[in-house]
């Protein structure tokens, strides 16, 4: 019974982190292979709160000192962002980025900052908006 049970909630502990649309894999230019790419259910529209989760790539020691993640959302052919977003870690390598909202269509970055025990790594994920 104990193992049935270890089962069902592996299950939906993966089944609630599957997403119908993913980024590839972008990563970081100072950390060799500490990577991420962003998942979502449905596509985002213009001014309206978008949800997506961050996935970390990388070894599990290099995820063992992830201390926490901060997101940005930055449009570089304009020259700005768009609103804070808010960030809740859901657990070692995924978090849950909610009340993004993309101002307009066009080419963003999802700027990624992973606080570590040793610094911060840097990584953008290119997002287009249609």
């Amino acid at each position: 019974m104990k193992s049935v049970l270890l089962t069902v909630v592996a299950f939906f502990g993966m089944a609630a982190q599957a997403h119908e649309f993913h980024t590839p894999n972008y990563c970081s230019t100072e950390i060799k292979n500490f990577c991420a790419h962003i998942g979502y259910s449905s596509q985002p529209e213009v001014n309206k709160a978008f949800e997506f989760v961050v996935d970390l790539v990388a070894s599990p020691d290099a995820l063992n000192q992830v201390k926490s993640a901060e997101v940005k959302l930055w449009m570089p052919e304009m020259g700005h962002g768009s609103s804070p977003v808010k960030i809740q870690r859901l657990d070692l390598k995924h978090f849950q980025v909610s009340d993004a909202f993309f101002v307009m269509e066009g080419a963003w970055l999802v700027k990624v900052d992973v606080k570590t025990a040793s610094g911060t790594v840097q990584i953008d994920i290119p997002f287009t908006i249609k």
